[in-house]
Parts: C-alpha cells; sequence; structure tokens
C-alpha cells in the first residue's frame, strides 16, 4: 500500500504510470482509475477499476448498477454519521471478493490518480480491501491531488495502521537532477551556465523545465520565459484550484513578498488556505524562498490574464488595506493609481509618496501621484499645497508648461493665504523665475496681514534679483549685506554659505575664506530642489574667484549622473556653467557647443529670467570665432523684460555690447556697455573682477575717437581692481596699454600677458600677444614681434578665433611690420568670409603678386586665378588690387570680453 505526493506537476502521475507499465510487463493486473471529475458518482472510481478488469466477474457490473443510494453531495469527504451506512456488506464483499479472486491468480496493481477527490462509497470499498491486503498478491496505489483536499481522516488513520504502508512524496529536482534530466532530454552534455539558468527559472519543475526546453528550441538561445513557458506557468496556477488562482492573482497585484495576513484580507480566504496556496506555489517553483514570482513574466502574464475590473477591485483593495497596515505611501499610492479610483482618504497618501519620490530623485512617479491627487481633491488649501508640489516636481522636466497650468492659481492661494510658509516660498521662487514681478511686488507689499515669513527669498533676492529688491524694499536695497545680516536663516545651512560667499565677490570683498565657503558647499550639500540654488551660487562664485578646474571637475561629474538625464533643467543649468568654463579658458566650440546644448535640453521660455546667461556666452563665443549671424541669431531670442533686473542682464548686455563693437557698431556697443556698468553700480556690485565693463566701455570709446573718456574709465578701473584680481587685472593693463607708446606700451602688454597666462584665458591671452607683436613692430623689434604674433596665432587657432587667427595670417604671410590702425570687426567678417583659396590668392595677391607668378606659386591655372580675384575683390568691397594690401596689413587692436 503507498502513497504518492508532492508538489504541482513535480511528476507523480508520471513516476506511478511508469511503474503500472512496468508492473504489466512484469505480469501484474493494473486497475487504474483517475478521481478528478467523479466527485458526484457513487462508486465512479469502483467502476473504473473493473472496467480495467477484463477476467472479473460480469455479474460485478450489474452488482455496482444495482447498488442504490443517493449521490454524496459536494464535500463529500466529510465524516458525517450515516455516511458509511451507505455501501452494504453485501456489495463490500462482492467487490473485494472479485479483487481478491483476480489477486489470486496473478499479482493486481490497483492505481487511483487524484485519490482525494474520490467518492465515498468507492473509498469505502477500497479501505474495505485494504484491511485484508496482507494474505494477498495486491497493491493499491493512491495518488494525491495537487493543492487539493486531503483524503478523510478515518481512511488515513486505517493506512497507517498497516505495516506495509509507505509514503512516497516527490520534491523538486535538485540542481544535480536538472542537469541529469536536461542531458537526457537533449541527448546532449549541457554547459554549466544553461543548468544554472534553467534552475533558476523553473526552481527544479518538470513542466516549467519542458516548457524552457521548448522555447530554447525555438528561440534557439539561453534559458528564458517565452510563450512555452508562461503558458506551463497558468497551466500550474490552474491545476492548484480557486483558492490558489486567487491568492496568485493577489500576490501579482500586490508586487512584493506580501504576509499571510495581507493575502488572506485580500482574498477573503482564511489564512491556513492562504498559507497553504503560498506553500503549493513555491514548492512548485513559482515563487523563490522570499516569496517573489520566480521571473517577472510570471506576474505579468497573470495580471494580463485578469479582468480589468477584478485587477482594478484588487488593486483598490490592497490600497486600503495596506493604508490599514500602515505602509509605506509610496506602497499605497501605486495601488491607488493602478486601482483608477482616488478616494479622498488617498490624497494626503498621495501627497505623501510624492515627497517621497521627490527625495529619491523619481519625479515620473512624483508628478503622477501629484496630478491624480490634485485632480480629484475638492479642498482648496490641500489643492494648492498640491499645485505647489506639482510646479516643484515638474520643473527640472519643463518649468514653463508647469508654470502655465498652476502658477495662477497658486497666486490667488498665496493671496488668500491658503498656503503654507514652504509653500509660499515655492511660489516666489517661481514667479521670480518666469518674470512675474508684478505679482511678487504686490505681494511683498501686501499690508493684509497674511504674508508668511520670505526670509530664504530675502536672503537670496538681493543678490540674484538686485533689481526687484531694490524696488520692493526701499532703502533696504542701498545695503543689500543688511538682509544677509538680518537673516534668521541658521549660519550653518547651504543657502546661508551660498549667499554669504556670492556677496562677498559681487561688493568686491571676496577673499580665499570666500571660495572656501562654495568649495566646501559644492562637496558637502546633496543636490536637489532645495539645494540647487545655494548650489548653483557657489559654482559662479568659484568661477568669479578663478576656480576653473574645480567647477569643471564639479559639473562634469553631476552631468555624468545617469539621474540628471532625468531633470533637463538641472542638466542645462550645470551645462551652462561648463560652457562658461569653456569660455573662460577660450574654448570658444566647446563653449558654443555647451551653451548651445543648454539651450536645446529646455526652450529658452523654461530658462526664464536666466535665459540671459546661456545666451550671453553663445554670443560671446560666436562672436569671437566669427560666426555673426548665429550671434545675430541668439541675440532676436525674446528675454523677459524682468532679465535686466537680475545679475544675468548685466552679462547679456556686455555679451551685446561685445557683439555691437566686433561689428563696427560703436554706438550701440557703448551704449549696452554703459547700461551694464549703470546697474552693477546701483546695485553695489562694481567688481571688474565680475565684469570690467569700463575697460569694455573704454574699447568703445576708442573705437569712436575719445580718448579722453577711455582713458577716464581705464584709471577708474585700475583704482577699483585688486593685485589679485588676476582676470581683471590682465584687461585693465592690456587696455591701459592702448593710451601709451614705446616700451611702456610694451611692459604693460608684457604684464597683462603674463596675467592672463596665469588665468588659463587663451583667448585674451592671444588678443594680448597680438597688441604685443603690434607694439614690437612699432619698436622696429621685428624678431620679437614675429615670434609674438606666431605665437598668437597657435593661441587662436587652439581657442578657434577666425577673425583674429586670419588677421595673423595675414600678417605673417607678408613678413612685414604691422601697422598701428584699427582691425574693425566688420574686415574681420569679410575676411572670413573668404574660402582658404580665396585667401590664399588674395594673399599673394596683396603682396604683389602677378596673377601668372600665383597661378605658377599655387599650381593652379591663371583663369582660377582670375576667377578667385574676382569673389574676393566682391566679398571685400574693392575695386582694386592696391586695395588688398590695406585690408591684409591690419592688426588687433584692443578687446576684451
Amino acid at each position: 500500500m503507498g502513497i504518492v505526493n508532492g508538489a504541482l506537476a513535480n511528476g507523480k502521475t508520471a513516476l506511478v504510470q511508469a511503474f503500472a507499465e512496468h508492473a504489466a510487463e512484469s505480469g501484474a493486473a493494473v486497475l487504474s482509475a483517475t478521481a478528478s471529475t467523479e466527485l458526484a458518482f457513487p462508486l465512479g472510481v469502483v467502476e473504473q477499476l473493473f472496467q480495467e478488469c477484463e477476467k472479473c466477474d460480469d455479474d460485478i457490473a450489474r452488482t455496482i448498477e444495482s447498488y442504490v443510494g443517493p449521490a454524496p453531495p459536494t464535500g463529500a469527504h466529510d465524516d458525517a454519521p450515516g455516511r458509511v451506512g451507505q455501501v452494504t456488506v453485501s456489495l463490500l464483499r462482492t467487490l473485494s471478493e472479485a479483487l481478491l479472486d483476480l489477486a489470486g491468480r496473478q499479482p493486481v496493481i490497483i492505481v487511483v490518480d487524484d485519490a482525494s477527490l474520490a467518492d465515498v462509497p468507492s473509498l469505502q470499498c477500497l479501505l474495505h480491501l485494504v484491511r485484508r491486503l496482507r494474505s494477498s498478491a495486491l497493491m493499491l496505489v493512491l495518488v494525491e491531488r495537487d493543492n487539493g483536499p486531503m483524503l478523510p481522516r478515518r481512511f488515513q488513520a486505517e493506512l497507517l495502521r498497516l505495516l506495509n504502508y509507505r509514503q512516497i512524496t516527490l520534491g523538486a529536482l535538485s540542481p544535480t537532477g536538472v542537469a541529469a534530466w536536461l542531458e537526457s532530454t537533449l541527448g546532449t552534455p549541457v554547459e554549466h551556465a544553461f543548468t544554472a539558468a534553467a534552475q533558476e527559472l523553473t526552481g527544479g519543475n518538470p513542466l516549467l523545465l519542458s516548457a524552457v526546453i521548448d522555447d530554447q528550441r525555438s528561440s534557439r538561445g539561453r534559458p528564458g520565459a517565452g510563450h512555452a513557458y508562461m503558458r506551463a506557468m497558468l497551466d500550474l496556477l490552474y491545476r492548484g484550484g480557486v483558492t490558489l488562482s486567487r491568492v496568485a492573482d493577489a500576490l501579482a497585484v500586490l508586487g512584493d513578498p506580501a504576509s499571510i495576513s495581507l493575502l488572506s484580507r485580500s482574498t477573503d480566504t482564511d489564512e491556513a488556505a492562504a498559507a497553504r496556496a503560498v506553500e503549493v506555489m513555491g514548492a512548485a517553483g513559482l515563487l523563490t524562498d522570499s516569496g517573489r514570482f520566480r521571473h517577472g513574466a510570471m506576474r505579468r502574464a497573470i495580471l494580463d490574464g485578469m479582468a480589468p475590473d477584478a485587477r482594478r477591485g484588487l488593486h483598490a483593495r490592497a490600497a486600503r488595506l495596506l493604508h490599514e497596515d500602515g505602509a509605506a505611501p509610496s506602497a499605497v499610492a501605486a495601488h491607488v493609481l493602478a486601482s483608477d479610483d482616488i478616494p479622498q482618504w488617498s490624497i494626503p497618501v498621495l501627497h505623501l509618496a510624492a515627497r517621497q519620490a521627490m527625495t529619491e530623485g523619481d519625479t515620473d512617479s512624483a508628478i503622477d501621484y501629484l496630478r491624480r491627487a490634485y485632480d480629484a481633491c475638492s479642498d482648496a488649501g490641500q489643492r494648492a499645497a498640491l499645485a505647489a508640489l506639482l510646479i516643484s516636481a515638474q520643473w527640472p522636466k519643463n518649468p514653463a508648461a508647469a508654470v502655465h497650468v498652476y502658477l495662477p492659481e497658486l497666486f490667488s492661494a498665496l493671496q488668500d493665504g491658503l498656503l503654507k510658509q514652504e509653500h509660499s516660498v515655492q511660489t516666489f521662487n517661481h514667479l521670480l523665475w518666469h518674470g512675474r514681478t508684478a505679482e511678487v511686488a504686490t505681494t511683498m507689499g501686501a499690508e493684509n496681514g497674511r504674508m508668511p515669513n520670505l526670509d530664504d527669498t530675502d536672503l537670496w533676492l538681493p543678490y540674484v534679483y538686485p533689481g526687484l529688491f531694490e524696488g520692493v524694499r526701499g532703502d533696504r536695497a542701498e545695503r543689500p549685506s543688511a538682509s544677509l545680516a538680518g537673516s534668521t536663516v541658521p549660519v550653518w545651512a547651504p543657502q546661508r554659505q551660498a549667499a554669504t560667499a556670492m556677496g562677498e565677490m559681487l561688493r568686491g570683498m571676496g577673499s580665499e575664506e570666500s571660495l572656501a565657503k562654495a568649495e566646501q558647499l559644492l562637496l558637502g550639500t546633496r543636490l536637489s530642489d532645495i539645494t540647487l540654488l545655494p548650489t548653483t551660487a557657489a559654482l559662479v562664485t568659484m568661477l568669479w574667484g578663478g576656480r576653473l578646474d574645480t567647477v569643471a571637475s564639479w559639473c562634469d561629474m553631476v552631468l555624468r549622473d545617469p539621474a540628471i538625464t532625468r531633470m533637463p533643467m538641472w542638466q542645462a543649468i550645470f551645462t551652462c556653467v561648463r560652457g562658461t568654463v569653456h569660455y573662460l579658458r577660450g574654448e570658444l566650440a566647446d563653449a558654443e557647443r555647451c551653451t548651445r546644448g543648454a539651450l536645446t535640453l529646455v526652450s529658452p521660455e523654461c530658462w526664464g529670467v536666466a535665459v540671459g546667461m546661456p545666451l550671453a556666452f553663445l554670443v560671446l563665443a560666436a562672436t569671437a570665432m566669427g560666426k555673426y549671424e548665429l550671434a545675430r541669431i541668439y541675440l532676436h531670442t525674446h528675454v523677459p523684460d524682468a532679465m535686466f533686473q537680475t545679475l544675468c542682464g548685466p552679462y547679456y548686455l556686455s555679451a551685446r555690447g561685445q557683439f555691437h563693437l566686433s561689428v563696427g557698431r560703436y554706438g550701440a556697443a557703448l551704449s549696452d556697455f554703459l547700461a551694464c556698468g549703470e546697474a552693477l553700480t546701483r546695485w553695489g556690485f562694481d567688481n571688474p573682477e565680475i565684469l570690467p565693463w569700463r575697460s569694455q566701455a573704454a574699447q568703445a570709446y576708442l573705437c569712436v575717437g575719445d580718448a579722453d573718456r577711455a582713458g577716464v574709465l581705464v584709471r577708474d578701473q585700475l583704482d577699483l581692481v585688486r593685485p589679485d584680481q588676476t582676470r581683471a587685472h590682465a584687461a585693465t593693463l592690456r587696455l591701459h596699454a592702448a593710451s601709451h607708446e614705446g616700451e611702456k606700451k610694451a611692459n604693460l602688454l608684457r604684464k597683462a600677458a603674463s596675467y592672463f597666462e596665469r588665468s588659463g584665458d587663451a583667448l585674451e591671452l592671444a588678443y594680448t600677444l597680438a597688441d604685443l607683436s603690434h607694439a614690437h613692430t612699432a619698436l622696429g623689434l621685428h624678431d620679437q614681434a614675429d615670434t609674438a604674433a606666431r605665437q598668437a596665432l597657435q593661441l587662436a587657432d587652439q581657442c578657434g578665433a577666425v577673425p583674429l587667427k586670419t588677421a595673423l595670417l595675414a600678417t605673417i604671410t607678408q613678413s612685414a611690420p604691422m601697422l598701428p590702425s584699427a582691425f574693425t570687426a566688420c574686415d574681420s567678417e569679410k575676411l572670413a568670409a573668404l574660402s582658404n583659396a580665396e585667401r590664399r590668392v588674395a594673399l599673394l595677391a596683396a603682396q604683389g603678386f602677378a596673377n601668372r607668378e600665383i597661378a605658377d606659386e599655387l599650381f593652379i591655372t591663371v583663369s582660377t586665378v582670375e576667377q578667385h580675384l574676382t569673389r574676393v575683390y566682391r566679398k571685400l568691397s574693392v575695386k582694386r588690387r592696391s586695395e588688398l594690401e590695406a585690408r591684409f596689413r591690419t592688426s588687433v587692436l584692443v578687446r576684451n570680453d
């Protein structure tokens, strides 16, 4: 007597069938029955057994047919009183005697598959027979149903009393067993990696292993979760019955390993049944030891197979139960969203989940939570708080879109006093970013008593928005430091540290200590929406202090982080800062690439009032490279009027003025430079190291022939600049040299070149060396002039400064002293328009070579020379060859950015 049991599809039936076939081949009579569909028919299993028995008396069939009794109801395995009496002693004796008689003639093997589903009368007959097995050649093998009801307790008790009773429990295949099975099935040795992958996918379940092999044969790849694997998995769940399927559905919806209590409540089943279902799925290889589905595709297949309403209902129930159990807001929120129903109790949960997601950098989930909560919320104050968070969450991706949708409502809530302190500050910051200065001024000047403390905003306002601060804070605008001194923000807070360092640099009081504060903030502050402003301020402070290497390394590190790609606005900001470093080093092509990229990652509208920074450095880089048309295009980009109330305004004016100066619009350039200086002076930020507007304006005065005013500005800047302000000192010395002659001029330019070399500004060094070459020529030091010109040429080529390179090439090719005439940007633009071939022909023509000589020198035809010259005359607006010499005997006078 034996019972075979084990996990779902672990080969019980296959084992018993193999045993039965072996017994039959050995001469035994094998009688088999399957009880899975016979529960409602009395003696259904016994009838199947005797249908298999050809040697049994024909009276057996009539005896079974003559048995009269009501069909037992569903659940017939209960040991209810009176049930045993349904089978008569005569019937039991007749059936058992027939089987024992057969066993007297040959061994008899009785096999009942899914025995726990057998009808009660059949079980009574089998139990009557079991009691007589000692003296007969008869064996009874029962196969228990996977995850089905147990055999009746009385039947089990009788079996345990038998001396020849054996129970065989089949477990999953071990790794060694999996390897042997695979080799037997495939007929070839299997690599260890293949076996390990199969073991991982199946847990040693033979049915799943067969499916994996089927998928592998069709794909000819490594074992994976293909169609056959999914079908086998669903088949296992179907075999397990209704309870197991319901628990599997709940487990798939919950997503993570769930407690038995949670599974029980989710499926309205008792905990014992839920625990048994989890145990069965684990034994069958569907779940790992931690309670997760063995492969993600299993969960997806179960979810896809559920009716949409049923799936949403399970998610809704899971959300409520998890919330009652005190689960994390993010866990509850995911189910709330999946249920497609946002009850009012879930809105605070979604709010908390969004905050948590934002902290973890998962802005997509945060936005999803907040949008659904916002749409379902009916409370005005709560709705405003959600709108504030929505803007903060969407800002790194698309500031303009977020503001257009939610900012008007937020402003109204702010005026009505519905916003908390945190959300009020956020609202103010967004209003400021997008240049909504009228709303800011109105609210900050309100006397309705509803305004919260905006100390954090006040901390920054004098430095990043000095024009607005000047307008709304009255006499306080005369002393920006008063805001910092009176702030209640702790001195150790990143905001306070960054504002302190930035303010010191702007007021010309910057020191090594200021830079140390900024660097410490960069190294010790985690980047977030709260620390973005102080971090950016620290970077700008480091730029002003000449710490270009530190800024570049920090930006490169942040931009390599994959998480930054999910926040285009942040990525654009740090790309712009990186482009600024490139420009200050004279790396014009990289500067153009970065600043153009900063305006491509997000639209100019998204930049708000800060758009002036990427535009300024893109215009500067394009101008220095001779790409004047590109500079014109970007100068036509719309900028908010409020930008000129921020620090970005002077930078934009300075860059626009430099463009005007380069293309010969000296009056427009002078106007921009003076406007830049007027704003910086009024705000108390007249620091030449930040923006040397006096030297720029002096250069414009020189171009219009007003040397006196240029000299005044240069002397004023000499009084302001400190020796440790390397770039400003160099720029001032170089411009100061323009008002001197002879050795004095050369000495000033040498000193300026030394400062520019120390600061790492290759572009300004190239212009200074070009001026030095001119000074040496005036002194008759032609060798030194040629050396300086060639050094300048090398740097100009390295920087990509085409106008400067063109002028220097002409000077070096002629090997003649440079004339002290100003090289206008108009000349530069026209020379840059020449092709390489046209420039070579023009240079030789300017030196007096005849057309035939030029043709011989360049190995081209005379006709080609004539064609090139025709185009050169047109592009340079000259009419005769003698005018070419004047065009190509010019040099760069003074230039400063």
